[in-house]
């Protein structure tokens, strides 16, 4: 059975520009597997076409069966992540092993708020 774990010091989900992000990424695996990535990058979603920008990926030593590596990030300063009624911006730290085949993502929130920014129409008059 394959595991993989994904969690950032602290649990922390919430980050601002300029912050390092620090964790630990590790597998559990029946054998090591082929390729390992982490992933920092931003996507949207809703209405229209989906955007993906990979932000910095760092490739992790994958030779072993079961293996626990810590990781940082630096977090850009922009975009941030928002949330609108026809678009939202999303950051997440993904592991990908075996070209995809096995993944684990983590969202996280990128703001110098402490929350999701939310976008809200104005009506013209």
């Amino acid at each position: 059975m394959n595991t993989l774990t994904l969690t950032t010091k602290d649990n922390a989900a919430e980050f601002a520009p300029g912050q390092l992000i620090e964790g630990l990424a590790g597998w559990q695996m029946d054998e090591p597997p082929r390729d390992a990535f982490l992933r920092l990058f931003w996507y949207t979603q809703g209405r229209g076409t989906q955007d993906v920008s990979l932000v910095q990926e760092l490739e992790l030593p994958h030779q072993q069966a079961d293996c626990q590596q810590p990781f940082q990030f630096a977090v850009p300063g922009e975009p941030y992540t928002f949330s609108g009624a026809l678009i939202s911006l999303q950051w997440a730290i993904e592991l990908v092993l075996n070209k995809g085949r096995d993944v684990q993502r983590l969202d996280i929130l990128v703001s110098p708020w402490t929350e999701k920014l939310t976008l809200t129409s104005l009506e013209m008059k």
